[in-house]
This record gives structure tokens, C-alpha cells and sequence, in this order.
């Protein structure tokens, strides 16, 4: 070969490889080692970073931020006051604000704040519609006396359609969640984590009517939410059909924290059980874990032992353990992790820590990570994502970042 046709291809080896290192400066590439004695081994796959599609800078901190599952609006809250949604392309297609009457408050000073911001906002399983709590600035005295603090606090739930109509609101107080585009629960907010005196929730149709309400066992951080399909509702450890308002399971020991056509997740202190939800047959023991995802096909959890966290990826059906990979540095033994979602198709899981968001492939190879800085302080919001995986949000702080996985 002449050195002509060697400089040739040296310079197009050099124009393939820097687009793709320069694609994005906030990703760097991982050295994740696989757990040894696993079934995980290191991925062959080529790395595919995420592209970062467009920033928003807001000019006030974010309240709240979500896309809906099939990524086609974007919908941010921030203290402006406004809720504004957006298509994927960043093009804005309507703005939101509550002009309604409001309580009477306690503001001792001028604030440069917005009276009301919106928070908690959620698309319905269609993108069809939005909920989201509508909370007001009011100036409180500490408890001992000393000093004034501005805190917005809940007051309605506001219900619009997807052209931001303002369809229904209510003053019932709590969690709220959407199942499909027909339901929505809300459940009574709780004093203390500790607290397992019983609350109230209820159910109502997309046209803000009562359908039915209860009594749930007490507070559950994650233990509330539909079936994949919207039809049934769980709370603690009761499983309710939601067109009859029928309990249909109800188990002595343990809380239901997912279903999924089939598949029922149970959770208690020894870690998580897989039931068939139609036979009531168990499938699947996983121990010591206790934060899970679930597809039709295959279950993803962090489970801790000796100090160590890993992740873990099993067959439903057969119990077998797909994968398995120590997740280092996040998130840590203390529960830090703010995300865990295994993609409809099992074939990508993400992890979302205060450090970082990692997409492994289905093998546990990483395939990258994106690093980020967030304050700890119990907030799930910062990361939404398509139901498969192609686009996330990420929002924190005055920005908010559309990227593309792959």
C-alpha cells in the first residue's frame, strides 16, 4: 500500500472517531466490572452515548418535569408559576396558569416568587392528560420562634387535557397517579414515613367523579399504583378491580408494589416474591431485595448483601438469573437510587443514582453513563422516561435536558 492511500485512511479513521467522542461533553465511558461467579460477562457491544437532543434554561428553579410514554410531549413546571408542554423537537405548544381564586395565607413579606407553582405533574398512560398539584407560597415561623421561611404548600389538584384545558379540579390532598387514560388515584399524604395509621385514597374517572374510596394500611413510599393495562389498582396489600371497585386479592403478609398482565410483585423484610396474578401461584423468590421493575417477561431488583448492592435481572418463568453485576458507586447500601427501570421489551435497564444515570444493555454490559449532581432529599422527579427507554428528561435545578438512548 502506498503512503498516499495510508494517509487516506488515517484521515478517515480520524473523521469517524471524533463525531462520536465529541458528541456530547457531559458523558464519560465506565469501567463497571461484572460481578465474579455470575452469569454476566463483559459486553461486546459497541459503547452508544445519548444524545443530547436540547436544553432548556429556565430563568426560575424547576418544580416539576415529565414526558409522556411515547415521547411526544414534554410537559415542565417551574416557579414561574407556569406549566408549559413541549414536543420532543423543544417546540412550545402551550402555557398553563392557575388565575383561580386562592386560600388565605399568611406573607409577611414581598417575595419575588410566583404565588402558585405546579407540581408532581403526570401524564395519563396515552398522553390524553395531565394532573398535577397546584401549591401556593406562604411564610411560616419556625418552631422555636425564630425566623420566617417561604413554603409552598399543597392547596388543589388541577386535571388538563392535552391542549391545556382545564378540565376538573379537587381539594382532595395526597399522591396522586393516572391508569391509562381512565383513572385516578390519590392517596391521603402521611405525617411520618413511620406513621401506619390508616389513610384514605380514592378513585375517580377522567372526568373528576367519585367512583369509590377506602382505607389503605398505612403510608407506603412506593406500595400504591395501577396494573400496566390501568384495569386494577394495588395499595399495601390489597389488589382492587377499578371498574367494579371488587378487592380481588388480598394477602396476610407483605405489600404489592407492581403488576404487570400476569405478573404480581410482592415485597416484604426477606426481600420479593413473583406470583401468577391469575392462579395466585408463586414463581419467583428473590431475596434481599427490595426495589424492583417489571416487564411481562423478566423482573429487575437491587438487592443488598454484605455491605455490597448489586443488580439483578431474572426470568420470570423460570426463575433463571438473567444477569447479575455489582452496582458501584451507586447507588450505596443506604438507598440513594432515585431510578430503576427495565424497558417493556427487557432488553435495557436504567439506573438513575444522585450521581449518575447508567443504561445497561441485556447482557448488565454498561453501555453509558451520564453524570449528574443532585441534592439528596427524597425527590423521585429529576429523570422521566418513554415507556421504551428512547428518550429520557432529565431536570434539575434552572435546566431541563431531552436526550435520545439510542
Amino acid at each position: 500500500m502506498t503512503k498516499k492511500k495510508l494517509f487516506i485512511n488515517f484521515l478517515l479513521v480520524l473523521a469517524f472517531i471524533y463525531p462520536c467522542a465529541a458528541d456530547d461533553g457531559l458523558l464519560s465511558s465506565s469501567t463497571g466490572t461484572p460481578v465474579a461467579g455470575s452469569d454476566i460477562s463483559a459486553s461486546t457491544e459497541s459503547a452508544v452515548f445519548p444524545k443530547l437532543l436540547w436544553e432548556k434554561k429556565l430563568s426560575k428553579p424547576i418544580t416539576s418535569s415529565a414526558i409522556s410514554k411515547d415521547g411526544t410531549k414534554i410537559a415542565i413546571a417551574d416557579e414561574t408559576g407556569y406549566l408549559t408542554l413541549y414536543d420532543t423537537k423543544g417546540k412550545k405548544l402551550w402555557a398553563y396558569r392557575y388565575y383561580g381564586e386562592l386560600p388565605k395565607r399568611t406573607l409577611e413579606f414581598q417575595s419575588d416568587k410566583s404565588d402558585t407553582i405546579f407540581f408532581d405533574v403526570k401524564f395519563s398512560g396515552g398522553g390524553k392528560y395531565i394532573i398535577a398539584d397546584l401549591r401556593v407560597l406562604n411564610t411560616w415561623t419556625d418552631f422555636r420562634g425564630f425566623g420566617k421561611t417561604e413554603e409552598y404548600e399543597p392547596y388543589i389538584k388541577i386535571f388538563l387535557d392535552k391542549d391545556g384545558k382545564l378540565l376538573w379540579q379537587t381539594l382532595k390532598e395526597g399522591r396522586h397517579f393516572i391508569g391509562g387514560d381512565e383513572y385516578v388515584l390519590i392517596q391521603s399524604w402521611s405525617g411520618d414515613e413511620s406513621d401506619t395509621n390508616p389513610l384514605d385514597y380514592y378513585l375517580l374517572d377522567t372526568r373528576g367523579q367519585l367512583l369509590f374510596t377506602g382505607k389503605t394500611n398505612g403510608d407506603s413510599l412506593r406500595c400504591y399504583g395501577f396494573s400496566e393495562d390501568g384495569r386494577y389498582l394495588f395499595l399495601d396489600n390489597k389488589i382492587i378491580e377499578c371498574k367494579s371497585g371488587r378487592s380481588v386479592w388480598e394477602i396476610k403478609s407483605g405489600l404489592f408494589e407492581g403488576i404487570n398482565k400476569n405478573h404480581a410483585v410482592v415485597v416484604n423484610k426477606g426481600g420479593g416474591e413473583v406470583y401468577n396474578f391469575t392462579t395466585r401461584t408463586k414463581l419467583l423468590n428473590i431475596r434481599n431485595t427490595s426495589f424492583f421493575s417489571i416487564t411481562n417477561k423478566h423482573i429487575a431488583g437491587i438487592q443488598s448483601e454484605q455491605g455490597k448492592v448489586f443488580l439483578t435481572v431474572h426470568e420470570i418463568e423460570t426463575g433463571r438469573l438473567v444477569w447479575r453485576r455489582q452496582s458501584y458507586p451507586e447507588p450505596t447500601p443506604g438507598g440513594d437510587e432515585r431510578l430503576l427501570y427495565l424497558t417493556k421489551d427487557s432488553m435495557r435497564l436504567f439506573l438513575g443514582g444522585v450521581k449518575s444515570l447508567i443504561l445497561y444493555n441485556s447482557h448488565g454490559g454498561e453501555i453509558w453513563r451520564l453524570p449528574v449532581i443532585i441534592k439528596p432529599n427524597g425527590n423521585f422527579d429529576y429523570y422521566s422516561l418513554t415507556e421504551n427507554g428512547e428518550f429520557v428528561l432529565f431536570g434539575y435545578d434552572r435546566a431541563v435536558r431531552l436526550y435520545k438512548s439510542f
